[in-house]
């Protein structure tokens, strides 16, 4: 029986550990129930002779070839790399006789982010998305008249739609609008009628990654094309962006340039200064948490030669785009801030549900009353954190924000108030400060409390919106006096009154000015428990023993 009481204690104690941690780590998660939405796109357009001419193709009489590769991935959020199976061809494009193509082009944008567009003009080969300043390949294929395309495309808003088309020699280009809903536009083309002969095909596998960024670091992006890569380093900004139609803080990590690339693709190749971008925006919603990110690669790279025996033109686009997103719907941006924690700059954004949203982490959201243009309803404190350092702000409707200073009271004392007759015991607190101040006390008694503070010698009520407790202590925020009294047993009011003082009773001991947020509490009380049972568990087996 004591053999077995070593390994039962054992189990008992990791059961126990394991129960506090799992709730731990369930709690703090914001990453799950996400879907992945990857997709990946190399379109290469080249007549007659390229720079490196057509390996194993002897026509340069103005023969037009496209190169087309594909990989798409969509499943539930891992964490892990995964491998996406993508296909390439290679088609030889017969050329004819000029046509007018006229018809309908219909574009679908859902708020999710799917794409979906049909043109009854044939020879489409790419759709291309342009948003604040990010461009995306979003598809890339040959489509003929009434051909209906589905993809993902991340638009912040509002942006435009460029749907290129094949015209022998050359290419065409039409710009639409692009906004949320259904839209229909009316055009005429006149195209080099082309029929694509397949005249290669392979399968690759494309690797997914599908780790977040870090917050408020730099991030190392890379695209591979064919038998190249190009690499930057992007630094981020703070920003506010759409996700799943609401406004929220977000960080946009943001790089572009040019590289000398000498690019292969199976039968020809493409060199030459490549145009280069790599755009990522990460979502935040309320307190901070990670709602998803979008990820987005682009190449381009567009150009002719004029030769003595033939002319040539090539046109390459490349592009990857990775969205991470949930299904929650944030609540909707009432007022946006700017803030600085210790330097490093924050988004906030205080919602219609009088919660806090942030490119950092918020440990505390609070409404206080703030007079500004003759109302006092409406403003925040918030406490924000970042890199393991911590500030306290107000953040009116207007967007005004106030600097908020934690300063620990420089004397509590127990003392009697008369106040309507009743007598109450209540804490006289001096502090010394200047300008917006949020310090905390322990409570005296575990009932009501009201605040006031002395103003020429009249007790004034605090309202009771700037004054809350948090795991036993009272915070009070005020654009500070001297001496303030915590009443208890005193109805709360939000209206001024007048009060005489009786004499002080027992000094105590100023409390810590530490930051009233307190979100490990439970795990610290759980292991505090845990400890009581172990040291218990071990002494009976002791005594037993």
């Amino acid at each position: 029986m004591k053999k077995l009481l070593i390994p039962a204690l054992a189990l008992l104690m990791l059961g126990l550990f394991a129960s506090i941690f799992a709730v731990s780590t369930i709690s703090g998660s914001g990453q799950s129930n996400l879907t992945v939405a990857y997709q990946r796109y190399d379109s290469v357009y080249d007549v007659g002779l390229s720079l490196h001419g057509i390996r194993g193709l002897q026509d340069l009489n103005g023969t037009v070839y496209y190169y087309v590769s594909n990989a798409t991935y969509t499943s539930t959020y891992s964490g892990e790399s995964v491998k996406a199976e993508g296909s390439s061809t290679l088609y030889q494009l017969n050329l004819g006789s000029v046509k007018n193509y006229k018809g309908n082009i219909s574009v679908s944008l859902s708020q999710a982010g799917t794409l979906t567009v049909t043109s009854e003009i044939p020879q489409l080969i790419r759709l291309i998305v342009n948003t604040s300043g990010m461009t995306e390949l979003v598809w890339a294929g040959f489509a003929s008249s009434n051909s209906s395309i589905t993809t993902q495309a991340y638009v912040n808003e509002t942006g435009t739609l460029t749907l290129v088309f094949s015209n022998g020699t050359s290419l065409v280009n039409v710009t639409l609008p692009l906004a949320l809903g259904n839209h229909e536009f009316s055009e005429s083309l006149n195209l080099v009628q082309v029929t694509p002969t397949a005249i290669a095909h392979s399968t690759r596998e494309v690797e997914v990654q599908q780790n977040f960024p870090r917050r408020y670091a730099p991030e190392e992006d890379e695209l591979q094309v064919s038998n190249e890569s190009v690499n930057a380093t992007t630094n981020y900004n703070t920003t506010l962006a759409y996700f799943n139609g609401s406004l929220v803080p977000a960080l946009v990590w943001k790089g572009e340039g040019f590289a000398l690339m000498d690019l292969g693709f199976g039968k020809f190749g493409v060199s030459g200064n490549s145009y280069y971008q790599f755009s990522t925006i990460e979502f935040f919603g309320v307190n901070g948490t990670v709602l998803g990110y979008v990820h987005n690669s682009y190449l381009s790279k567009e150009g002719s030669r004029h030769g003595i025996v033939s002319n040539s033109f090539s046109s390459l686009v490349a592009g990857e785009l990775k969205m991470v997103t949930g299904h929650v719907t944030p609540p909707k941006a009432e007022t946006e801030a700017e803030v600085e924690v210790h330097g490093v700059p924050v988004v906030v954004v205080i919602t219609s549900n009088d919660s806090a949203e942030s490119t950092a982490y918020v440990n505390l959201t609070h409404p206080v009353y703030v007079v500004e243009h003759g109302h006092g309803n409406g403003a925040h404190l918030v406490e924000v954190s970042i890199n393991g350092t911590y500030d306290f702000f107000v953040i009116t409707p207007s967007g005004r924000t106030i600097n908020v200073t934690v300063v620990r009271p420089e004397n509590v004392t127990e003392t009697i108030i008369n106040m309507t007759g009743h007598q109450y015991p209540a804490q006289k607190i001096v502090v010394n400060a200047n300008g917006s101040i949020l310090f905390n006390v322990t409570l005296l008694k575990n009932e009501s409390v009201a605040v006031y503070k002395e103003v020429n010698g009249t007790l004034v009520a605090l309202n009771s919106t700037n004054y809350f407790v948090v795991n036993g202590k009272l915070v009070v925020y005020d654009d500070p006096s001297n001496t303030y009294y915590a009443v208890y047993g005193a109805t709360p009011t939000t209206t001024s009154s007048t009060s005489t003082t009786s004499s002080t009773s027992t000094s105590t001991t100023s409390p810590s000015s530490t930051s009233p947020s307190s979100g490990n509490t439970p795990l610290y009380i759980g292991i505090v428990v845990v400890v009581i049972i172990v040291v218990a568990a071990i002494a009976i087996f002791m005594k037993r023993k």
